[in-house]
């Protein structure tokens, strides 16, 4: 089940594919097309966030980090694939701490935006 993509090249070039992909909806929004994602640049703060080199490094991460923590809890995923079909990262750590260090990462990562947000309020008033 887990192949290519599972792997840390397979999963470098999804996340990096999607940044693009992601990337071209914005640069179509700049023109008015289509306008469902205007939403996403309609303030300069919005479009100064969505920078090229943000969102690349974004689906990046995003990319390598799957393959590591699938690799913790899968048997079957290949992170070196092809080079090697060795994952020294399965069994790690145990489930259910890395379930728990998902959702305080996820937690921590909402503070930080809702800090953000209310500090950027601040600045506008």
């Amino acid at each position: 089940m887990h192949r290519f993509f599972h792997s840390f090249l397979g999963a470098a070039a999804a996340g990096l594919l999607a940044a693009v992909l992601f990337l071209g909806v914005v640069r179509a929004s700049f023109i008015g097309f289509p306008r469902a994602i205007m939403p996403l640049t309609a303030t300069s703060t919005a479009r100064g966030e969505i920078s090229v080199f943000g969102v690349l490094l974004g689906g990046l991460v995003g990319g390598l980090s799957h393959p590591l923590l699938d690799g913790i809890m899968h048997p079957d995923v290949r992170p070196f694939m092809p080079w090697t079909d060795y994952n020294p990262f399965l069994g790690l750590i145990g489930l259910a701490p890395l379930h728990l260090a998902c959702i305080a990462s996820a937690v921590l990562g909402a503070a930080g935006v809702a800090l953000w947000k209310r500090r950027s309020k601040g600045r506008s008033t």
